[in-house]
């Protein structure tokens, strides 16, 4: 027999071994010294099998806890991503009026079209929904969740800003449109 043959068979036979100990001390109420007599191993070679079942052990529940932490992960960015987008979505309104003239005779054509933006008050629920996501990562991670958003005056004199900025840039985004339109 080849060196390689042997040491093949010799690894397959302590994988065999410890498959036979994990399930003799997941199954009984057998001590690892009697399961050591009964498989017909010395203490220390048992002492070896526990050490490395445990530590595959370990490996495997921290790769699962991994594979498990990324999909939560995951899920709680889409659902993030989502809010913001509803929270755009819902928090800006464009009002589309249509300039019309009246013909002499008395037909009315339409000679323009006029687009406004009015930013609207922040929809509280999704900025909810978005500290919640925020806080069940910071969670995950191990570390400390922001404190409730407070909206005092500082933060009301910042959103009003935002939404100056937003207004002016969604007004120039209308104007552009209507500069390539023409």
């Amino acid at each position: 027999m080849s060196i390689e043959k042997y040491k093949r068979k010799k690894r397959f036979e302590i994988i065999d071994r410890r498959r036979q100990v994990a399930h003799l001390l997941l199954t009984t109420d057998l001590t690892e010294q009697e399961i050591a007599k009964k498989l017909g191993i010395s203490r220390s070679t048992m002492d070896l099998d526990c050490r490395t079942i445990r530590e595959k052990w370990q490996a495997e529940i921290i790769k699962d806890m991994d594979e498990k932490t990324r999909e939560q992960l995951a899920k709680i960015d889409t659902i993030e991503h989502e809010a913001w987008k509803q929270w755009e979505k819902v928090n800006k309104r464009i009002k589309t009026t249509t300039k019309r003239a009246t013909k002499e005779d008395g037909t009315s054509i339409k000679v323009g079209v006029e687009r406004s933006v009015e930013p609207l008050l922040p929809d509280s629920k999704y900025l909810d929904i978005i500290h919640k996501c925020i806080e069940t990562k910071c969670k995950i991670f191990g570390i400390k969740p922001p404190d409730v958003l407070d909206i005092g005056p500082n933060m009301a004199d910042a959103i009003e800003r935002i939404y100056e900025r937003r207004k002016q840039r969604l007004q120039d985004d209308s104007k552009n449109e209507e500069s390539e339109d023409t």
